[in-house]
């Protein structure tokens, strides 16, 4: 059977399903016997647009199958990126190193406050110093006064005397 055989039997059938015929190979469109009084015969010319209808199928198929994957493959998830790697550790250490930055800047914070309060703590012990110095002042003033001798304060020696 040549393959202008199968393609006359193939035309057929698709043009006329269920029909009755017979064909006689090797003849062309002359081999084909109608047997169906039912159904009407397909016209040779609508056979022969057919066989042409039909040998384009597989391009149509191919290309149909082609467009279908193209189109599956865009719609699928994306495969993986070169270099996911590297990139992943690259976003992984920038948000470490954001966190880290903002850890570091709450702990100066807290070194800022500590250091403010011992600022506060070393000026109330510098102003006790100074009530210290000026109680004493006061009672080398009235010891001055009882004693009739100058004071330290009002000398500004040590409160030794050479002799």
């Amino acid at each position: 059977m040549s393959d202008d055989d199968r393609a006359i039997m193939a035309a057929v059938a698709s043009l006329r399903p269920g029909a009755g015929w017979n064909f006689n190979y090797g003849r062309g469109l002359a081999g084909l016997s109608w047997l169906d009084s039912r159904i009407a015969r397909p016209s040779d010319a609508e056979i022969e647009a057919e066989i042409v209808r039909l040998a384009a199928l597989p391009v149509a198929a191919a290309r149909l199958e082609q467009h279908l994957t193209s189109a599956i493959a865009e719609l699928a998830a994306p495969k993986e990126t070169p270099m996911r790697g590297m990139k992943r550790l690259a976003f992984l250490t920038q948000d470490l190193v954001k966190n880290m930055d903002a850890e570091a800047d709450k702990v100066a914070d807290e070194i800022q406050l500590a250091h403010d309060r011992a600022q506060v703590a070393i000026d109330k012990f510098r102003q006790h110093g100074a009530d210290i110095r000026k109680v004493a002042d006061d009672i080398e003033a009235a010891l001055g006064q009882i004693t009739n001798s100058p004071t330290e304060a009002s000398t500004g020696s040590s409160g030794t005397t050479s002799g």
